[in-house]
């Protein structure tokens, strides 16, 4: 293999990206298509001879954060001879009415604590940038897109998601409604539809068809269900007034 040398804040480019990486246990071939470009970039640069730049764990681990987990880019600085100390912060959350006292990497977001740690895996992953709603969940209350928290700074929070919505068999009202309506088709978006529109509620500040599209446009549905939604959430607002 040629090694070549690439600059600070490097981004993937045709000619890199068809460059032959060296990746023996197979770890980046398992990687979803969507990330491969960031995984060529990633694999050229974790095969090179040793660099300055990236033989600090912290430099290393802060550039690849923005393609992995902060827990995988520890585990692939030290898979490549990149040994690190992990500086690990103490929190405490109730989650779904119980407490958890956890041990986190201080960049690990809400929405990975939850599904890698808690293995709560009702909120979903989607555009993992705040954008489709998909990851949303109750905070102290309010409803977030747990994909830009920092699990640390909700220390001490109060976090509701969805599988916390539920009393033993005994669904929430708005499940019911959303079966009712046949409000999903895939079923992805669900969870956080429905952590979204009950937070919506608690706001009180909805009371028309077209206050409800409105406040919930942060949250999309790519099957087109939008309607069925809204009908949903609509014969919930409307059991409440009665």
């Amino acid at each position: 293999m040629e090694w070549r040398t690439f600059p600070r804040g490097v981004t993937a480019s045709p000619p890199l990206c068809s460059m032959p990486v060296l990746d023996p246990a197979g770890f980046f071939a398992r990687r979803s298509c969507a990330h491969r470009r960031c995984l060529t970039v990633f694999v050229a640069m974790a095969n090179r001879p040793p660099d300055p730049l990236y033989t600090c764990p912290s430099q290393f681990t802060e550039h690849f954060s923005q393609f992995f987990y902060p827990s995988q880019c520890y585990s692939l600085a030290s898979r490549f001879g990149r040994e690190t100390k992990k500086p690990m912060v103490m929190i405490e959350l109730t989650i779904n009415k119980h407490k958890h006292k956890l041990t986190v990497d201080p960049r690990t977001t809400l929405l990975d604590l939850l599904r890698e740690e808690i293995e709560l895996t009702g909120t979903k992953k989607g555009c993992d940038h705040g954008q489709c709603g998909a990851c949303t969940v109750l905070i102290d209350g309010k409803r977030m897109n747990s994909c830009l928290q920092l699990a640390v700074s909700k220390d001490g929070s109060d976090i509701t998601t969805i599988e916390g919505l539920a009393e033993g068999e005994r669904l929430h009202a708005l499940q019911v409604a959303f079966l009712r309506h046949d409000a999903f088709q895939c079923g992805y978006c669900t969870p956080g539809q429905i952590c979204s529109a009950l937070g919506m509620i608690q706001e009180k500040q909805a009371n028309t068809r077209e206050e409800v599209r409105e406040l919930m446009s942060g949250n999309l549905c790519r099957c087109s269900a939008s309607p069925n939604i809204i009908d949903a959430i609509m014969d919930v607002l409307t059991q409440d007034e009665q």
